[in-house]
């Protein structure tokens, strides 16, 4: 998919992954997800981003070489597809918008669509973080995830309890307007390059992590969550864009 230009806020190019046809899955990006700047990250799993760059999770590559993948080609496929949809969809939501428009909050608690730009960038790049740190310790195999995939995409909307975001995932203007789709781009996009490497290589599912809200999850589920979690805030910015306030 091609954009046109953006009113102040310049869109990148668009990243290709390889083999994967963008809407050839029945997985919809509008499913309502998981709200995570209301989830509290135990310290169990959550790194700084920064002991993580990108040359130390390339590093990681040759750790994942060897071993057979244990995902179905299926599972494949709805990952990346995943991946491919909510990226879009990332940059559907930020196109045409204004300084003004990006920084509008309808209520002094809520947040902008540029603080949601930027907490969505910010968790994916923690949580690949904490996929890599997951996937160099041995695998588990006496472990099962705390939910099936299925209870996991239906609860996915679902906060039973206020929890609170840590002070490391808040969004506090990092960046410029103008870089938002940037980083989000190059934080998306090694989250593809490992997920393509760890998922042909690695048993994804012998591999876990806690979620704060779901409790033990494999590393695909955690995969999944990380595209889910950024269609989650593009809801909110959707509402956003409706309230009445909105700068028109």
């Amino acid at each position: 998919m091609r954009y046109g230009p953006i009113i102040h806020l310049k869109a990148p190019k668009l990243p290709q992954i390889a083999n994967v046809e963008a809407g050839t899955s029945a997985v919809s990006v509008n499913r309502p997800l998981v709200d995570w700047e209301d989830n509290s990250f135990p310290n169990l799993w959550f790194r700084y981003y920064e002991e993580y760059n990108g040359a130390q999770i390339a590093s990681l590559y040759s750790v994942l070489l060897g071993s057979s993948a244990i995902i179905t080609p299926a599972e494949r496929e709805a990952m990346f597809v995943r991946f491919s949809e909510t990226r879009d969809l990332v940059h559907r939501t930020a196109y045409g918008l204004t300084p003004q428009q990006l920084q509008y909050r309808p209520a002094a608690s809520r947040w902008s669509v540029a603080e949601n730009l930027e907490h969505i960038t910010i968790v994916e790049q923690n949580i690949l973080a904490g996929l890599a740190g997951t996937l160099q310790k041995p695998p588990a195999p006496e472990k099962k995830s705390a939910v099936t995939d299925e209870q996991l995409l239906a609860n996915f909307g679902r906060v039973v309890q206020p929890l609170t975001a840590p002070e490391r995932l808040l969004p506090t203007s990092r960046w410029p307007l103008a870089n938002l789709l940037n980083e989000f781009d190059a934080a998306r996009q090694r989250t593809i390059e490992f997920a393509t490497t760890a998922a042909d290589t690695k048993e994804l599912r012998l591999y876990f992590m806690p979620h704060p809200f779901f409790g033990e999850l494999d590393c695909y589920q955690w995969f999944i969550l990380a595209a889910g979690h950024s269609a989650r805030h593009c809801n909110q910015c959707a509402a956003i864009k409706e309230s009445a306030g909105f700068p028109r």
